[in-house]
């Protein structure tokens, strides 16, 4: 009998695993086409497109991506968790509300410091379209919304489809904008209509769910998920700023052209690795929320077994990204990218580490342990913050910068990975 019932159990676990890697597979096909667009058409737009144009977007992005993680009050984390999908409905409405909160306060801000914060930063460029980062906030949150909540009902396959959407509506608009000379603008205008595209792929999905929201479970959820604002959101202002802070202070302490060389480097390396990041991430929170309440000895193995496949994945990506950075970069992007090139190859570490990292940083999340993470991300901010002031006091060169940016990334990644393993390692059970 005990026979039969081990025999039974593991057929069952055998057949979740196929499942979650068939997942994980279905989002990393439409990312590999979604990532594929913008790289095959950075050559033309290196040509369409100046340093100093990728430097203002760099500062627009970094504006934006700041407020966008906590535009949602980081209530749209908590959708995965509920058992019942009427929970989890109510719980988006309320990450939705947030989000259109934080928005409109954004937007009151801009209106009345907008011009002063630009001066600060010496990005005095986007005067005027600054005034579009509230849209673009909110939209994003839309975005946010959205993915977790069909990543909820397993909606992979559209998850892929609007990841791929969004890449190919960017692309186009950016080449067509770049043609025409728009400059920066068409870098921006692609990043805004991209977004508005992959929301309506993504929005059909749920409009079956409306019915279940009501005011009272909004109120609840609120209530019942409340340390998701309030630990988990100084969090991700610390990690996003400590990310987005290099961005804005670039250009201060050497001009809005190394800005762009900065912000393109990082781009050849991150989107790729952002979009597995954030792939693997979803589906392995899935299941490791899933796991938690079922089978914690299952939960540990899931954990090993997605860091084995990440370690696979990031190691291949750093190799081709390598040997296609010594050997074709001038003749794909061109010689006035050529300051670039050894960026890249300082960077490719610090890449490596957070291909890994990154999506196991779940495991803070379904474990509940955000306290951890969130001292992880303080750490991070303060030794980021220390590498820019020293940089800025002793006036150090933009190649002196880089290499203890990389040195940094590198160390305080390390320390990421083992603190999710510490995780891992305490749970009992199974």
């Amino acid at each position: 009998m005990k026979s039969y019932l081990k025999q039974s159990k593991d057929r069952i676990q055998s057949s979740l695993r196929s499942e979650f890697n068939r997942n994980i597979l279905i989002l990393t096909s439409g990312t590999a086409i979604a990532q594929a667009i913008p790289i095959l058409i950075t050559p033309i737009l290196t040509r369409l497109y100046t340093p100093a144009d990728f430097g203002a977007l760099a500062v627009f992005v970094s504006i934006v991506s700041i407020v966008s993680v906590i535009s949602c009050g980081r209530y749209e984390l908590a959708i995965m968790l509920p058992e019942k999908d009427e929970d989890a409905i109510n719980v988006a409405a309320v990450a939705f509300i947030f989000n259109l909160f934080v928005s409109i306060l954004f937007l009151i801000f801009l209106l009345f410091l907008g011009d002063w914060f630009l001066r600060l930063l010496k990005a005095e460029v986007l005067k005027g379209w600054i005034y579009f980062a509230p849209l673009t906030v909110f939209m994003m949150g839309i975005f946010n919304i959205l993915n977790y909540t069909n990543n909820r009902f397993k909606l992979y396959k559209d998850i892929a489809r609007a990841n791929v959407y969004k890449s190919l509506t960017m692309a186009i608009i950016q080449l067509i904008l770049g043609v025409l000379k728009a400059g920066y603008i068409g870098l921006i205008t692609g990043q805004i209509l991209a977004q508005f595209v992959a929301n309506l792929k993504l929005f059909k999905n749920i409009t079956l769910l409306y019915k279940f929201i009501n005011k009272k479970e909004i109120i609840n959820k609120a209530k019942i998920y409340s340390s998701f604002p309030l630990i988990s959101s100084l969090g991700a202002v610390l990690d996003n700023l400590t990310t987005s802070l290099p961005y804005l202070m670039v250009p201060k302490m050497f001009g809005i052209v190394y800005s762009g060389y900065f912000f393109f480097s990082l781009k050849l390396l991150l989107v790729p690795i952002s979009l597995i990041s954030s792939n693997v991430g979803q589906v392995l929170l899935k299941e490791l929320s899933f796991y938690k309440n079922k089978d914690l000895k299952i939960l540990k193995i899931l954990y090993i077994k997605s860091f084995l496949k990440l370690l696979f994945i990031s190691s291949s990506f750093s190799i081709l990204i390598f040997l296609s950075t010594f050997f074709l970069w001038g003749s794909v992007f061109g010689e006035k990218w050529n300051e670039c090139r050894d960026l890249v190859m300082y960077l490719i570490p610090a890449a490596f580490l957070r291909m890994i990292a990154s999506p196991l940083s779940v495991i803070f999340i379904a474990m509940e342990k955000l306290s951890l993470s969130t001292f992880w991300q303080s750490l991070y901010f303060i030794s980021s913050s220390v590498v820019i002031m020293v940089t800025f006091m002793l006036s150090l060169s933009f190649h002196i910068f880089i290499i203890l940016f990389t040195l940094n990334e590198v160390i305080i990644y390390i320390l990421y990975l083992i603190l999710s393993f510490k995780v891992v390692n305490s749970i009992r059970g199974g």
